[in-house]
């Protein structure tokens, strides 16, 4: 059991030591992003998975995807848009699904520093390409806040998610 518990420690710790540099070339990505044009270059790998998550979730939550946008677009003075994903049928019981979908970037983060630690732990030219990868899926899990006022539309689900974990706790 002890052994155990070291090797998920001595994991968790080779995950972290692994991710550190995706972590600080995705604050790198953030800082050097001023510019839409800049932005978008260097953000692509992630405004497409972020916009792909809106639209699978959405397609299999029933919300109707009508079309997806990975062009920048200007929404309010000054603020620009990296993509969009525009549905037809977004009520009560997609809506958090649907706008909190891009969250599902983590969890395909970790897979790919998993898969990558599992071939072996020697660096190679080809980590620059996943650090450069899960940093934009680190970046792209931000869910927007059109997302996040989008996700409201689902408040009756928060009733209903707490009793069903009170009666699962109980």
């Amino acid at each position: 059991m002890l052994y155990r518990i070291l090797m998920t420690q001595k994991l968790l710790f080779d995950v972290l030591c692994y991710l550190s540099p995706a972590l600080v070339l995705a604050v790198a990505i953030r800082y050097f992003s001023g510019k839409v044009l800049t932005a978008w270059f260097l953000q692509l790998p992630g405004t497409v998975a972020h916009e792909l998550l809106h639209t699978l979730v959405g397609f299999f939550s029933f919300a109707g995807p009508v079309s997806v946008s990975i062009i920048p677009h200007r929404y309010r003075k000054g603020m620009w848009a990296l993509g969009g994903a525009t549905f037809r049928n977004i009520c009560w019981y997609n809506a958090a699904l649907v706008s909190l979908a891009p969250m599902l970037c983590l969890p395909l983060c970790g897979w790919l520093v998993m898969w990558r630690m599992s071939t072996g732990t020697a660096l190679s030219f080809m980590d620059l390409a996943y650090w450069y990868a899960a940093a934009n899926l680190l970046i792209a899990a931000k869910p927007s806040s059109q997302d996040f006022l989008l996700a409201t539309r689902s408040w009756p689900l928060i009733p209903l998610a707490l009793a069903g974990w009170w009666f699962w706790a109980v």
